[in-house]
């Protein structure tokens, strides 16, 4: 993974005001899904995260057994993108950034509770 996409998500989920600044408000493909409820996302709707979802790749840091989850992780010079999905539920999860101008910034964020 690079380095310098690892030390940009340490400071993304660290800093609110960081972490609103590094996402692609215009072009972000993302959404709350609560049930039966679907929510765009925008700069105004923003819930501030603190989670460390690279955690979830590292087996001596996940939150919890990882039997029955199928996790996939992608990334190369300029993108990222990793999903959570619960093989008996469907997808919890999605995050994907890009390198844009230099900056790494969030694109796609989707997050399923029900």
């Amino acid at each position: 993974m690079p380095q310098d996409f690892v030390n940009f998500y340490k400071q993304f989920i660290a800093d609110s005001i960081y972490q609103v600044n590094h996402i692609d408000f215009e072009n972000i493909v993302g959404a709350y899904s609560y049930c039966d409820t679907l929510i765009q996302i925008t700069s105004k709707n923003w819930i501030y995260t603190n989670w460390n979802a690279l955690d979830e790749f590292i087996k001596e840091k996940r939150s919890e057994p990882k039997d029955g989850w199928d996790n996939r992780l992608y990334f190369d010079k300029k993108s990222f993108y990793c999903q959570m999905e619960l093989m008996e539920v469907g997808m919890i999860s999605q995050l994907g950034f890009e390198k844009i101008n230099g900056e790494w910034k969030l694109t796609l964020y989707a997050q399923f509770n029900c």
